[in-house]
């Protein structure tokens, strides 16, 4: 039997806290006091502080009478001085786009073999990934593929009740009651965060901290990565993986360009797989004993942990021939298999289950 669906949803009114920040500071606030962001004088006045007595100079005043001298001009002139974040909780501001094409195949048990295939061709948009906010006062430029998008999903499975073919009685016995099971998931890797910009914006621009500060830009036309992530033609541990000439700082005081993530800048493709041996023993007619060894990772693949990614001007450091730190990092001494939401340590690994139904 075979079957094709076009999937679509459209979701409305997410909780998304970040996008929704009280105490942000805009270059429309900074440009009714005579401020841009694009005049350097101007970034180094709101970086200043009371105390130096810059601000006072240029003809700013602290905005209450006990506000710490030690701060800066930039926070004197945030909606609310007299705090930094200002929580704000439900708000409905979050949307996602979920377009997809979802086939499955299966056939029927014929001969002791059931199988099902599946496969999935998806794409996931959102704003509700709060977390990852570049501008929450230019939202339309959030929308961007989620944190958790996995394009490509194939997925196949098979049970094998294994026949009781022989005329031989005993051989009969050995013979039947036996199944094959199996379970194997190949899909996309997971994207990776496009790094962070370094040029102090916070400084000048102060917003809620839980908010992203900026990203780097992206430089077309050069490669992300220094090869092929998904090949074994590199040794993890002697290996950068990530290409810092491909992001470029944004100009002080500006937000940078880049999306947070993109479809060609995932980690490696990280598949499931999965097999099972078992056997179901009559101890008289309404009673039975199921034993089964499961095997997890049957190919015992080594999966990588995602790289160090957040500072593309983070220096790489090495210790001989091995990589220590730095941008495009791998720590060898993890492996896991990457999964929405984080990463689980795994190597192949069983277990027997007996179960006794009666």
């Amino acid at each position: 039997m075979l079957e094709a669906a076009d999937v679509s949803n459209r979701g409305v009114w997410l909780q998304a806290n970040n996008l929704d920040d009280l105490n942000a500071l805009t270059p429309q606030m900074l440009a009714k006091d005579g401020l841009s962001l694009s005049n350097s004088a101007n970034l180094s006045l709101l970086s200043s502080t009371f105390a130096s007595g810059k601000p006072q100079a240029a003809g700013f005043n602290v905005p209450y009478a006990a506000f710490p001298m030690a701060s800066s001009l930039a926070q004197a002139l945030r909606p609310y001085p007299q705090f930094t974040n200002i929580a704000v909780d439900w708000a409905p501001k979050g949307n996602v786009w979920y377009n997809a094409l979802q086939a499955k195949a299966t056939m029927r048990e014929w001969h002791g073999l059931y199988a099902q295939y599946a496969f999935t061709w998806q794409k996931e948009l959102t704003t509700a990934e709060s977390t990852q906010v570049n501008d929450v006062f230019n939202l339309p430029v959030q929308r961007a593929i989620s944190g958790s998008s996995i394009p490509l999903v194939s997925a196949f499975m098979y049970n094998y009740h294994v026949p009781a073919i022989a005329s031989n009685k005993l051989l009969r016995t050995l013979q039947r009651d036996w199944t094959l099971g199996g379970s194997f998931r190949y899909q996309s890797g997971l994207p990776i965060l496009s790094p962070y910009a370094t040029n102090n914006l916070q400084a000048v621009l102060p917003r809620n901290t839980s908010n992203t500060p900026t990203f780097a830009d992206r430089v077309p036309g050069v490669p992300l990565f220094t090869n092929t992530v998904n090949c074994h033609c590199y040794d993890p541990s002697q290996t950068f993986i990530l290409n810092p000439a491909a992001w470029t700082q944004p100009p002080a005081g500006q937000f940078g360009t880049a999306a947070p993530y993109y479809n060609d800048y995932r980690w490696q493709r990280q598949p499931t797989e999965s097999m099972s041996l078992g056997r179901t023993f009559r101890i008289r007619e309404k009673a039975t004993l199921s034993v089964r060894a499961e095997f997890f990772n049957i190919f015992n693949r080594v999966f990588l942990s995602a790289p160090t990614s957040t500072n593309s001007s983070q220096t790489q450091v090495k210790a001989g021939a091995n990589t220590v730190s730095g941008f495009g990092y791998i720590n060898t001494a993890v492996t896991s298999i990457q999964v929405a939401g984080g990463a689980v340590p795994t190597v192949r690994n069983g277990q027997i289950v007996a179960r006794i139904q009666f």
